[in-house]
């Protein structure tokens, strides 16, 4: 991992679009520390089992693997993470991998809304992320309204009409 955050870009754009800094924004958030394990190869299974074993319940259903890092996890998390991660770690059913990379996406495409300051291009981008069926092009209010019944656009929709969006976007 870099420090500061970083990204290896190829390739050339002969202008700045809104999708260049969508893609820009979406890709630094995704190669962050907190993120960048749920987009990789890796066996995120295991992370997973780890965390609900040193800070949730648990299901008795740990391997030997699981359980060390969970050991290890114990001893290097501080205790204010602590104390949120075995919060987290409550809600047995709802931590699994197909919920923490959903999470991840919807934080990338919150990220590229912001780096690209259009609802329009980030909203064209989930569906391209998640192949919705959706008809184009993208115009007018009943439609909107439609894509609003997607939890991820309606996401990006509500936090686009967030006063505390339009400050923290557009404030230099």
């Amino acid at each position: 991992m870099l420090n500061p955050l970083a990204a290896v870009i190829t390739g050339s754009a002969d202008r700045i679009t809104p999708t260049l800094r969508y893609m820009v924004g979406a890709c630094l958030v995704a190669a962050s520390a907190e993120l960048a394990y749920l987009f990789g190869d890796h066996p995120v299974e295991n992370l997973i089992g780890a965390l609900r074993t040193g800070f949730g319940r648990g299901d008795g259903h740990a391997t030997s693997e699981q359980s060390q890092l969970a050991e290890d996890l114990r001893q290097v998390v501080d205790p204010t993470a602590d104390h949120r991660l075995r919060e987290i770690c409550e809600n047995h059913s709802g931590m699994n991998v197909d919920t923490a990379r959903a999470l991840a996406r919807r934080t990338c495409h919150r990220a590229g809304m912001f780096a690209s300051g259009d609802i329009v291009t980030a909203i064209v981008q989930v569906i391209d992320d998640l192949d919705l069926p959706v008809q184009r092009p993208l115009r007018g209010l009943d439609q909107l309204r439609e894509l609003c019944l997607y939890p991820e656009i309606a996401d990006l929709y509500e936090i686009a009409i967030l006063p505390e969006y339009a400050n923290a976007r557009w404030s230099r």
